[in-house]
């Protein structure tokens, strides 16, 4: 290989040399954010599949091992070739797609305790994720703790659509939605390992992203690498034929992995993105409660001054005149009250607790729900048939 020739790799590793430098070396300085056009003597954007690992190694961050490689190059589409799928051009060039494939663990380092002092036992958070280079929709929310960073070469790109980038800036959004982490500081409470494989070679911008990742959660250990098209092997339907990590171990197939595409803020399949241009979240929550199993006992529906109460509430004021945004659809008990809440992200559900001054700690979405359901319940408590749902009791809310 031409590129591992030592005068080249000499080269390489003076230049990497020379990035160390002026990159940052805290979180601190990273949330300043990077502007890597004043070197005027690298005018690059990626350091190539040789300096990428190189650069990496310089940070003790290690390639995954081959079992992982070759179960992550079957999630990448290819086409009838067997290369990678490219996007169809017409007659005229195709740009081949390109991929980033994770899998991932966290748990908290110190498991949370019970009022007794004994400790909760929590499953850990792990799956794996599929992602596209490219903007695949808006977000519903993003905790932003990671920065692309502006390069030398093509400065006006934007490196937050990169397929890695999304990868790790969703792994950091991950743990607060799961109530592993609520800030940046809480990061260091996190262990666990993430391995994850990309389809060509990073730019430059992404392997900050990757060493930024280290830093924010210094206790997971972390895989990173890439591969070539023209290395990978595989069928043309490999990501088709791929199970996720539960079915290799149960026998079932979950069915393929797909690139996530954003709609409405929220994440919707490939084969969903169309229905859901069509249908509003609160209508799409409408549906889901309607699917749920409903109790053997029958509820009793929920007074309309409680139930404009309890909606009112989760709607409260927020500070810098934002408003907290946990919908409850159509739900008219309790129940449905409940399967409502459990279908919003811990985010969503901090921002209530927030809004009416409740305080807000690091924990999962069970206890997070159970906390609100908690506060809905006691604002019911205040109001009677016939109370102005926004001006008799003692919460800043927001009219429905």
């Amino acid at each position: 290989d031409a590129s591992a020739h030592p005068a080249l790799v000499a080269q390489l590793d003076s230049i990497i040399g020379r990035l160390l430098e002026v990159l940052p070396r805290t979180l601190e300085q990273w949330r300043r954010g990077v502007d890597l056009r004043s070197l005027k003597d690298i005018r690059i954007d990626h350091l190539g599949s040789v300096g990428t690992r190189l650069m990496l190694q310089r940070v003790n961050i290690s390639p995954p091992n081959d079992n992982f490689i070759a179960r992550a190059i079957k999630t990448f589409p290819r086409g009838p070739s067997g290369d990678f799928t490219r996007r169809d051009a017409g007659t005229g060039p195709q740009q081949r797609r390109i991929f980033a494939y994770a899998e991932y663990r966290f748990v908290r380092a110190v498991a949370p305790t019970t009022s007794s002092g004994q400790a909760r036992d929590r499953p850990p958070v792990e799956g794996r994720m599929l992602r596209e280079h490219g903007f695949q929709g808006l977000r519903m929310w993003q905790k932003g703790w990671l920065k692309a960073v502006t390069l030398p070469a093509n400065p006006h790109v934007d490196r937050s659509v990169c397929a890695e980038f999304q990868v790790f800036n969703e792994l950091c959004d991950l743990t607060s939605q799961q109530g592993l982490t609520d800030s940046m500081e809480d990061c260091a409470g996190v262990i666990g390992t993430v391995k994850v494989l990309v389809s060509t070679t990073p730019c430059l911008s992404c392997v900050c992203a990757v060493m930024q990742f280290a830093l924010l959660f210094a206790r997971v250990h972390l895989e990173f690498g890439c591969v070539q098209p023209w290395h990978a092997e595989g069928g043309s339907d490999g990501a088709l034929r791929e199970a996720s990590l539960a079915s290799l171990a149960s026998g079932c197939d979950e069915g393929p992995i797909e690139a996530a595409v954003w709609h409405g803020g929220r994440e919707v399949a490939k084969g969903a993105a169309e229905v859901g241009t069509k249908k509003g979240y609160e209508e799409e929550l409408t549906e889901q409660l309607q699917e749920r199993q409903p109790p053997v006992l029958v509820e009793e529906p929920l007074a309309s001054a409680k139930l404009r109460a309890i909606q009112a509430a989760c709607q409260v004021r927020l500070g810098g005149g934002k408003v907290a945004r946990v919908e409850l659809g159509s739900a008219a008990t309790w129940s449905e009250v409940r399967v409502a809440l459990e279908l919003c992200t811990c985010n969503d559900l901090a921002d209530v607790l927030r809004g009416h001054r409740q305080a807000v700690r690091p924990e999962m979405q069970p206890e997070r729900v159970e906390k609100v359901m908690a506060l809905l319940r006691a604002v019911a408590a205040q109001a009677s048939e016939g109370m102005d749902p926004t001006g008799s009791y003692n919460f800043a809310s927001v009219a429905s």
